[in-house]
């Protein structure tokens, strides 16, 4: 099977105490795929972050000497993926791309914080900005790739970014079960709820993530589809998913 490249979303970086696909990683190498992580910035604009996409999968198809790869995606590296497929000419590479929790249709909770006085925005941006220069990032740049998740934003996007023939597209959404409960993404997602998307999984919501094929809801948490920090029994649901992802993906190789 073609390798596969795991590409983060805003704000992730593949460390110890961040994680990412790291243990997604992990189990896919386990059944003897070849599995990479992306290394492009957790604050970069959805252009940088295509640019970084692209030489990644060239570096990957040379090492590999291989046709194409499979890209599965998680939240805002769906987009950059996408431009990188689009504009970066990586639609000769690219054999399929899936994402997870994608806003291929922004972001309402994006555009309702945007909206927060300009002196306060600006320390915000300042200060995360610095702090992922620090990680690694080459050209962190929060304020701006907020901007860019927005509904207006995505809507110009979509009609410039367009799908590529030859590259199989699909997409999942998430939705927790009721009686889980995310401390962490618990203000986040009441407030996507009071903006009128009741069915979120604490970040993006559910119609905002369907793109090309659309394969349904995971009873998950926006950022437990990348970190496996669950009970076993949650974490093999998880993982099954992906297993789900490769078989379908396998199938455009024969």
């Amino acid at each position: 099977m073609f390798p596969i490249l795991l590409v983060n979303g805003l704000g992730d970086k593949n460390f110890s105490f961040m994680r990412g696909f790291v243990s997604v990683k992990r189990e896919l190498t386990k059944k003897g795929y070849k599995v990479y992580l992306s290394k492009q910035d957790g604050l970069g604009t959805i252009e940088d972050n295509g640019e970084a996409l692209k030489e990644e999968i060239l570096e990957i198809v040379k090492n590999e000497n291989v046709a194409k790869i499979h890209i599965i995606a998680h939240s805002k590296g769906g987009l950059d993926a996408r431009y990188a497929i689009s504009k970066c000419g990586m639609d000769k590479f690219v054999l399929s791309l899936t994402t997870l929790s994608t806003p291929h249709h922004g972001s309402e909770l994006s555009r309702r914080l945007l909206k927060m006085p300009k002196l306060f925005a600006k320390i915000i941006d300042g200060y995360w900005n610095l702090f992922y220069l620090v990680l690694g990032d080459a050209k962190p740049n929060l304020l701006k790739t907020a901007k860019e998740l927005t509904p207006e934003y995505v809507e110009k996007f979509n009609e410039e970014v367009v799908d590529k023939k030859g590259v199989y597209y699909q997409s999942y959404s998430a939705y927790p079960l009721k009686k889980e409960k995310s401390l962490l993404l618990l203000i986040p997602h009441f407030l996507n709820c009071k903006f009128g998307k009741e069915k979120n999984d604490g970040i993006v919501d559910v119609e905002s993530a369907k793109w090309g094929i659309y394969r349904g809801e995971i009873p998950a948490w926006h950022h437990n589809l990348i970190r496996m920090r669950l009970s076993k029994k949650k974490n093999k649901m998880i993982m099954d998913v992906y297993y789900k992802i490769i078989d379908d993906i396998k199938k455009l190789e024969e």
